[in-house]
């Protein structure tokens, strides 16, 4: 079932609807499938609704949640109906009160995948608003760290340094602070190598040329409240700033620069990758000082962690928000050259990876490699050309012009044509699963053309190789 239609499912059904439904001890599958599944999987996370035969007074009858960290093998052996927080008291009383089921609406043994259609569900049926459900929030509270909750943190941190350094009325607290005393503090480094002395000099150039306007450029330096220990802060953005402001010939423009403190019981929540991004967030933010924003291939290698943190798409709306949230423009997301099409490049590499057999290397293909295995396999009877079983919009084939091409040239002597498919130039996996269905329509569709042009069984066709043996391999 559709995302949209167990949105739907949820809202709508009712007492009537799952109280004749064969159940154990009131728990219920949606589906045959659902209870197959669950029998296969070593340990199953699953989303769930738990429905009672009566609304109480303010209307709430059901609760939808996930289960991801159980140590119980199956749905059926479990007893959990869900864990309300803010509502958690007439939860219980319904229980007592009321008869229910709790019905298993999806089953995986991908935790992360589960979370994630947890958290697109709520927001889909509004759980916090709507006063059927029981959920007081339309985030995943199955772990501490679920994608929704670690956005949430990104946007109220970021949210609050923003208002501080704009002058409005923060939940941070704020202050100054002798930049001898900032920058000897240890800081939080989100990137390798990333000090510019080029920009320190640009800096100091500014504060020199026009002290007013470049002081009050620079942004507050983030601290994270009690890093190491009480009162023991880490120092996270203005590294280049405070590099400058420390040198001798600033000495009297500067004493002190503002702080913005972030609460423990915040940033101690975010995961290391978070945090990483929400120092990102501020260099980008560094508009009028000696403008130095956050590059592209860091915008790159954080929508690639948050990728893999989360299970998600390249296209999933999170990876884009983030994007832009660290200083993306959207002209720079479309394209072939695009931050989009860089991270579905990461993501196909990586799910080939997974499929390399043992003491194997995937064949990468260059245009100068192919161009030598089209002229070392031709003949004169025959040519050989490589073409590719990558769908250019999904469904259309791109050989068809050079196909026709061959096959309508007046001058083409030539009596036989091979064709070499390749499955991308860097051998992708999920282009090799999909070929044997391509395969089937595109071969006879090429066979007939050339039966059409009187060249009947002139075309043959074979797969190049996307795998050989590794080099310079080390045996015992």
């Amino acid at each position: 079932m559709k995302i949209d239609d167990l949105i739907e499912y949820i809202n709508d059904v009712r007492w009537e609807d799952v109280k004749d439904l064969p159940e154990v001890s009131d728990r219920v599958y949606l589906n045959e499938d659902l209870g197959n599944q669950d029998r296969e999987l070593e340990n199953s996370n699953y989303l769930y609704l738990t429905i009672f035969s009566q609304a109480r007074e303010d209307g709430k009858d059901r609760y939808f949640g996930s289960n991801t960290n159980s140590t119980i093998k199956g749905f059926m052996d479990s007893d959990y109906k869900g864990s309300p927080k803010k509502h958690k008291d007439i939860f219980e009383k319904s229980e007592s009160e009321y008869e229910h089921r709790t019905i298993c609406l999806r089953i995986s043994d991908n935790e992360s995948k589960i979370l994630i259609e947890e958290e697109d569900i709520l927001d889909g049926i509004d759980a916090r608003e709507n006063p059927k459900f029981f959920n007081a929030s339309n985030i995943s509270g199955g772990i501490q760290k679920t994608l929704g909750n670690q956005q949430v943190l990104f946007d109220e941190i970021t949210e609050n340094i923003e208002k501080t350094n704009r002058g409005e009325v923060s939940d941070f607290e704020v202050g100054e602070e002798n930049v001898h005393k900032l920058h000897a503090l240890e800081r939080a480094q989100p990137r390798s190598g990333d000090l510019d002395p080029s920009h320190v000099n640009a800096i100091a150039k500014d504060i020199l040329d026009n002290p007013k306007r470049a002081l009050e450029s620079i942004r507050k330096t983030i601290l994270l409240e009690d890093y190491y220990a009480p009162g023991i802060h880490k120092r996270g953005g203005n590294t280049h700033s405070l590099n400058a402001l420390i040198r001798p010939s600033l000495k009297n423009y500067v004493d002190k620069i503002g702080f913005v403190l972030v609460p423990k019981s915040l940033w101690s929540k975010c995961s290391p990758h978070n945090v990483r991004d929400i120092l990102l967030w501020d260099n980008k933010r560094e508009w009028e000082i000696s403008r130095k924003c956050t590059n592209s291939d860091e915008i790159i290698q954080s929508c690639w962690d948050l990728i893999n943190d989360f299970k998600l798409s390249h296209l999933h709306k999170s990876v884009k928000l983030r994007a832009k949230a660290l200083g993306m423009v959207d002209s720079e997301w479309s394209g072939p050259s695009g931050i989009c099409a860089k991270l579905k490049d990461l993501v196909d590499n990586k799910s080939t990876e997974g499929y390399v057999p043992e003491n194997m290397d995937i064949i990468k293909y260059t245009p100068a490699k192919i161009e030598s295995h089209e002229k070392e396999k031709s003949s004169p009877d025959g040519d050989v050309i490589v073409l590719t079983t990558v769908y250019a919009g999904g469904n259309k084939f791109t050989g068809w012009d050079l196909v026709i091409r061959w096959l309508s040239d007046p001058k083409n002597k030539k009596r036989q044509l091979h064709i070499d498919f390749l499955h991308g130039m860097n051998g992708i996996q999920r282009y090799a699963d999909l070929w044997p269905d391509k395969q089937k329509d595109l071969v006879p569709l090429i066979n007939k053309l050339f039966t059409t042009h009187d060249k009947k069984s002139h075309f043959t066709w074979d797969m190049m190789p996307r795998f050989e043996p590794k080099k310079n391999m080390i045996h015992d």
